[in-house]
């Protein structure tokens, strides 16, 4: 069976000898860059969570001595508010201070990181 690519869109088949094509669909959109998934709606929020959780982790460490191993569970409220890890919390602050800066272009294969209004020049 061989298949001919002609675009972006659906597989159907075409002939009774078996060629298949890949025709576009009617409700076909173009792709549209989703945001980080690690990357917070404001900055003011991100930092925000990330003192939470920062706190909570050394608080959660800091007060064993004080209130015993029940202060172990504040270690998962700071590793729930920095989303898993503090290097996805970290990954998430460069993606949303990154956010409406850098685009990703692709042109003829090659694709590039390009700061909107500047030109490739400079």
């Amino acid at each position: 069976m061989r298949v001919l690519v002609a675009g972006g869109g659906v597989v159907r088949p075409v002939a009774d000898d078996g060629v298949q094509v890949l025709v576009a669909a009617e409700d076909h959109k173009p792709a549209v860059p989703e945001p980080g998934q690690f990357a917070s709606a404001s900055l003011p929020r991100h930092l925000a969570r990330g003192f939470v959780g920062f706190g909570s982790i050394v608080a959660g460490l800091a007060l064993i001595p004080l209130v015993g191993i029940a202060a172990l569970l504040l270690v998962p409220v700071g590793l729930l508010a920095l989303r898993g890890c503090p290097m996805c919390w970290t990954m998430g602050l460069i993606q949303t201070v990154s956010a409406g800066r850098v685009r990703r272009e692709c042109v003829d294969g090659r694709c590039e990181l390009r700061v909107p209004g500047r030109d490739s020049q400079g």
